[in-house]
């Protein structure tokens, strides 16, 4: 038998270093290719709206955005508490030449703001040239919306009536819906109550910008809200924006997006940006809509 030349110190170095060069490329192999803990794998997780790099909006889309001219409208109704709502809100139809898309698009508004913010920044003009039939509605005891009554919706409960009733009065279709600052007070109790677990038979996506509320929930609560959930804050509102998101964020089928730069009405300081997140958003919205018939 041949003998094994060389010092036996130098084999047993060599025999370590292979020993340690399989263990590190396992380690590398099962980092790299093993499914993340943090998302809940399903079999289209690699078509997720969170796996996909975002895309510009087409120039023809913003170029149709320009021809088209929202129109503010009125509805007055009562509600179940014998209020008598006058309902100010925009309404924008995708064009005819436009593919319609599946989902609805509604814009609430933050205290200082209205519906026509929306139209100044042309958000509704851009969404519906995309395809989307697209709302803005003027919340209670804002510059237009008002009621006869002086309680102004105060409880959650009022609140979420008020949004169930427009929402259905509009005959709007399980709607992605676009919540800034105040108006969290109107969407966070309409997609938690009465259960979580049920949000998704409410709506089809929500875009949260900093919204008020999210401390009225557990963690646990908002672990069982399966929608789709895009948060968006200004990188310099280290007040509301990071509350509402580190509570938002216990939302499992979440991404968070700062935009850098912004305060805390991220929107108006970054229309460009915001929209070509909104714009992928919705986008994304739809295939897992598509997915999951």
């Amino acid at each position: 038998m041949q003998k094994r030349n060389g010092n036996p110190l130098e084999w047993t170095v060599k025999s370590i270093g292979i020993a340690l060069f399989l263990f590190v490329g396992g380690i590398y192999v099962i980092y790299k290719f093993w499914p993340s803990p943090q998302y809940h794998i399903h079999p289209h997780h690699l078509m997720s709206w969170k796996h996909k790099d975002f895309i510009s909006i087409p120039n023809s889309i913003l170029e149709s955005a320009k021809t088209i001219k929202p129109e503010l409208k009125q509805a007055k109704y009562e509600l179940e508490s014998d209020q008598h709502i006058t309902l100010h809100y925009r309404m924008v139809e995708p064009s005819e030449k436009q593919q319609r898309q599946p989902i609805d698009i509604l814009f609430l508004h933050g205290n200082a703001f209205n519906s026509e913010d929306w139209v100044n920044l042309n958000s509704l003009q851009i969404m519906a040239a995309s395809g989307y039939r697209c709302f803005a509605i003027d919340l209670i005891g804002g510059k237009k919306s008002d009621s006869t009554s002086s309680k102004q919706l105060i409880s959650s409960e009022d609140r979420v009536k008020f949004l169930t009733d427009v929402i259905k009065r509009l005959n709007i279709k399980r709607p992605l819906i676009v919540s800034p600052s105040m108006s969290g007070s109107y969407s966070i109790p309409y997609i938690m109550e009465p259960s979580p677990t049920t949000c998704t038979d409410r709506i089809s996506g929500f875009l949260p910008v900093a919204p008020v509320a999210t401390d009225n929930y557990l963690p646990s609560k908002y672990h069982r809200c399966k929608t789709p959930n895009m948060i968006v804050y200004g990188a310099k509102d280290t007040g509301l924006g990071l509350e509402a998101t580190g509570n938002l964020r216990n939302m499992p089928n979440t991404e968070i997006i700062p935009i850098l730069g912004a305060k805390h009405a991220c929107y108006m300081d970054n229309p460009k940006l915001f929209h070509k997140l909104l714009y992928n958003f919705a986008e994304a919205v739809v295939r897992e809509e598509q997915l999951g018939d």
